[in-house]
């Protein structure tokens, strides 16, 4: 397989539909697979999420020469030649021994643009807009002498649009629940964005609480001490945070990425997913996702077993002594 290109939003070489697939590049040169940059555009995210310039739909250039998962190879016709300016030197710049996705949730409005921003381009916006659908960055980081590459995924907010954001929580290694410590009801949704996650991502996900925007001190309405007996409840650890003046944000990632790290779950996961791409990983828990239909299938197992100890019973002693017995 030729690795002339690689998508800058999945941070892959391979596609998810080898045969109606391919790679493009916007006018302001990043290259990503048609059908990611296609979803991000369709949700109503209109800029290269690499540089957030405006990407015309209309004028992304299809690029040729590079196989997609080995099922077909692009010929090239002539007419729209590889540019030496979109190959990508893969030998300088993706050397990592794992690559986890991290995602950010939570209510509109907590900061969760703000923290991605914060600690992927040491940079401020005030003014940030809302997130439509998904946004993305991706950062590395040295532990243990491990070079990680964080692949970080910021979702929007609303209700409505729960169900689109599933599709990114999915195989996700790391989670961010966030809270603004100004809003009451920021850390009531909580419970609810924890349910959430559980349902769909991956069974060891690592979740950590986050309570955001630390610099507000002066209109802080939820307590540093509501939000641990919250992180106890749930089971994850705690952290508070600012965005504008970095409190918390390194070590809060600098955390998740090394609690994934230490979960041999996890790491034997994202092994299989580099060997093997076109894999599946097993998601969400079915046990907690149906309380219901699992509590019925152990009563089920409980009298098929006193079933089969009391035909054992009569075979051994007769049919007359197992009346006597009942």
């Amino acid at each position: 397989m030729e690795k002339d290109f690689m998508c800058a939003l999945c941070l892959t070489f391979e596609t998810e539909s080898p045969e109606d697939d391919y790679f493009v590049s916007t006018e302001c040169g990043h290259v990503y697979h048609h059908n990611c940059i296609k979803l991000s555009y369709e949700t109503g995210y209109k800029e290269c999420p690499v540089d957030r310039l405006p990407i015309d739909f209309g004028k992304l250039r299809r690029l040729y020469g590079s196989e997609l998962r080995g099922k077909r190879s692009m010929v090239s016709t002539g007419s729209e030649p590889t540019s030496a300016s979109l190959l990508l030197n893969m030998a300088t710049t993706l050397q990592y021994d794992y690559k986890f996705k991290i995602i950010l949730v939570g209510d509109s409005g907590v900061g969760k643009s703000s923290l991605m921003e914060r600690y992927t381009d040491c940079s401020f916006n005030p003014n940030v807009p809302g997130t439509v659908g998904c946004d993305w960055r991706s950062k590395r980081i040295n532990i243990g002498g491990k070079v990680i590459c964080l692949s970080i995924w910021d979702t929007v907010g609303q209700e409505k649009y729960r169900s689109l954001i599933s599709n990114y929580v999915r195989e996700a290694q790391g989670c961010f629940i966030t809270y603004d410590i100004t809003r009451a009801d920021s850390i009531q949704h909580i419970q609810d964005w924890y349910s959430y996650v559980k349902n769909f991502a991956l069974p060891h996900t690592v979740i950590i609480l986050i309570g955001n925007k630390t610099d507000l001190e002066l209109h802080r309405i939820v307590t540093k001490e509501t939000g641990k007996k919250l992180g106890l409840k749930l089971g994850i650890p705690f952290f508070e945070t600012s965005a504008k003046d970095t409190y918390n944000v390194d070590s809060a990632f600098r955390c998740l990425a090394a609690t994934i790290l230490d979960n041999k779950n996890l790491i034997e996961a994202v092994e299989l997913k580099m060997k093997n791409p076109n894999i599946e990983l097993r998601r969400g828990r079915r046990e907690e996702e149906h309380p219901i239909n699992n509590t019925c299938s152990q009563i089920k197992s409980a009298f098929s077993a006193a079933g089969r100890r009391l035909r054992h019973f009569v075979t051994n002693n007769g049919s007359t002594h197992t009346n006597n017995q009942l």
